[in-house]
């Protein structure tokens, strides 16, 4: 075996550590193959279920976007406003 062994101190920002993303694999696997056995023995029916199940690894992670505020240019609605202010 060359190189470093898995639970070397080597720590990866955009990655998770090789037990937890076993762990995942293993839940998002069962989880499709669930979804797989109620889809092949209900057949023709038709079934709601929630979504699939996705752990996003630190490197997937959508970061909120950073509410952006409009400016408001129509003078009317700015006169209004102060107006409101008054």
């Amino acid at each position: 075996m060359f190189g470093l062994p898995p639970d070397a101190g080597v720590w990866r920002p955009d990655f998770l550590p090789p037990v937890e993303e076993r762990l995942v694999q293993i839940l998002e696997r069962q989880d499709q193959w669930f979804r797989a056995m109620v889809s092949a023995q209900l057949g023709h029916k038709e079934i709601r279920v929630p979504g699939e199940i996705t752990i996003p690894r630190p490197g997937q992670r959508e970061e909120p976007e950073p509410e952006s505020k409009r400016v408001e240019t129509d003078v009317g609605v700015i006169a209004k406003w102060f107006a409101q202010m008054a």
